[in-house]
């Protein structure tokens, strides 16, 4: 069997083990306040618990992007110098080139450089 067509039947499987029982408790509650003449009811629930999971969602999202711009923000480059046998060395640590040298798999473009050299070649 093809790695497609797991990964699709294992995802039909969880959607089906998640969101047939959530299917049939809404399903059952639409009917229940049909019959008692309540759909109005219903309905203003469903508005209510939408609205709030809304509203939730984006004040946590827009926690998470103010955390994120903080974050983002106190990464700069750490100046710092080096005790070695010639000498000092000012040494320039640069966070964002460290990560950018991980996503392309560039290992030999090492970010931490004495200050003045020139950077390496890409």
């Amino acid at each position: 069997m093809p790695r497609r067509s797991r990964l699709a039947l294992l995802l039909a499987a969880v959607v089906l083990f998640f969101g047939l029982p959530s299917f049939a408790d809404f399903y059952t509650d639409w009917l229940w306040f049909s019959e008692v003449g309540y759909e109005q009811v219903f309905i203003r629930s469903l508005t209510a618990q939408s609205t709030i999971t809304a509203v939730v969602t984006l004040v946590v999202f827009a926690v998470l992007a103010l955390n994120l711009t903080v974050a983002l923000r106190a990464l700069r480059p750490w100046r710092f110098t080096l005790a070695t046998p010639e000498g000092p060395r000012p040494i320039t640590m640069d966070p964002f080139g460290i990560r950018a040298a991980k996503a392309s798999g560039r290992s030999a473009n090492i970010s931490l450089r004495r200050t003045g050299d020139p950077a390496p070649a890409s």
